[in-house]
């Protein structure tokens, strides 16, 4: 697999300028007698990686069982089958920095141990979820016996949460329990022995973050020396179920490798469905205030996309932390009409549309790409539905 390297000299050019521009700014504004903004945002150097898919190169936008979801495919496409892949670095948008500590990589011996223990795992996910599953649907059968013939709504209500339940357990169980995912990582490790390569890369790193996430992955970037090559790019995924306070080791081993390489450098790159998390060891790293981080949605919106009218669009990236802590979409999805003005701010719902509290208070703390005319940007209608965080 080549990887071809993007350098975007414009990008951090105009990242430059933005940063200047705001230090400017906010010391021609500072008053001695006003408290000092909070500066919780970050516009930081992320990376956006691509793979091919036929004669056009696909986002990423998620990770599930060496397989990765992109915006070109409604399936998962398995990364053993990917031809190419390659790198665009570029501004971003983030905030609640995650901490990254005792990040290291080391060349280790490949064993068949490793495979003999994923297929242990693998059989020990399955018995769980065959238990589970069976339990739920005995509890489900006692709820309809009790609900039948009855008008009782509070057991029909039991009833459609017990099916919602046994839906979502069934389809967060099936990501874990791939048999296809553990077969092709077996051979896979079969292969690599037969040819006398028994080489792997183990990365290790701890981090924790300050609110919340679920469901993420790790992207990551190691570079290493061979004989055949000065420099060459490891690429390596892994998903990570749940980030909080506390420090959580992580430990990827990345196989197949040259029989003897050198470690020249490591990054660790965490997203969300797609959007980037700003860490501690993100490159080119700039606090800004939240009237900051909404006049940089706006410059981007409006300098590329000059000359153009468009509609209002969510900035997930900034996404509230309840949405990053949320495993499930289904609490989220009210479609509704909403007012952003000019710098991005939901200014007021529809009224028309009923909605949950939490609901309506999430997409008012959503920031928004403003509406732009003829490349102005205006305050305009939105249509948005919270759900689409987490496609």
């Amino acid at each position: 697999m080549s990887l071809h390297r993007v350098t975007p000299f414009q990008a951090l050019a105009a990242f430059a300028l933005v940063t200047l521009t705001f230090n400017v700014v906010g010391a021609q504004s500072s008053v001695a007698s006003r408290p000092v903004p909070d500066r919780d945002y970050r516009l930081f150097v992320g990376l956006n990686i691509e793979v091919s898919q036929g004669d056009q190169y696909a986002l990423i936008e998620g990770y599930v069982n060496n397989r990765v979801r992109t915006d070109l495919s409604p399936n998962l496409v398995s990364l053993r089958k990917v031809d190419d892949m390659r790198f665009i670095y570029a501004p971003k948008l983030s905030r609640n920095s995650l901490t990254v500590k005792n990040l290291s990589a080391k060349q280790i011996a490949s064993t068949a141990k490793a495979a003999r223990n994923a297929m242990r795992n693998q059989q020990a996910l399955q018995d769980f979820q065959t238990h589970q599953t069976a339990a739920m649907e005995g509890e489900l059968n006692e709820l309809m016996a009790n609900s039948a013939g009855t008008d009782d709504e509070l057991l029909q209500a039991q009833v459609s949460h017990k099916q919602n339940e046994i839906t979502n357990f069934s389809n967060i169980a099936d990501k874990f329990t791939d048999q296809q995912a553990l077969t092709e990582d077996i051979n896979n490790r079969s292969k690599t022995a037969q040819a006398g390569v028994p080489t792997a890369l183990l990365i290790t790193a701890k981090v924790s973050a300050p609110t919340l996430v679920t469901d993420a992955y790790i992207v990551g970037v190691a570079r290493i020396s061979t004989e055949e090559s000065v420099s060459q790019d490891v690429v390596f995924f892994d998903r990570v179920p749940r980030l909080d306070q506390k420090l959580r080791q992580i430990r990827i081993v990345k196989e197949g490798l040259p029989g003897e390489f050198e470690v020249l450098d490591v990054k660790l790159h965490i997203y969300r469905n797609g959007q980037e998390l700003v860490t501690d060891k993100s490159e080119k790293q700039f606090a800004l205030t939240r009237d900051e981080a909404y006049e940089y949605l706006a410059l981007e919106r409006v300098s590329q996309n000059r000359g153009k009218s468009l509609a209002p669009e969510p900035a997930w990236s900034l996404a509230p932390a309840e949405l990053f802590a949320s495993a499930k979409s289904d609490a989220f999805d009210y479609p509704m009409t909403v007012q952003v003005d000019e710098k991005g701010n939901v200014t007021s719902i529809d009224p028309n549309i009923i909605l949950p509290q939490n609901v309506a208070e999430l997409v008012t703390k959503l920031p928004f790409f403003p509406g732009i005319e003829d490349g102005v940007a205006i305050a305009s209608t939105a249509q948005v539905n919270l759900a689409s965080f987490f496609r």
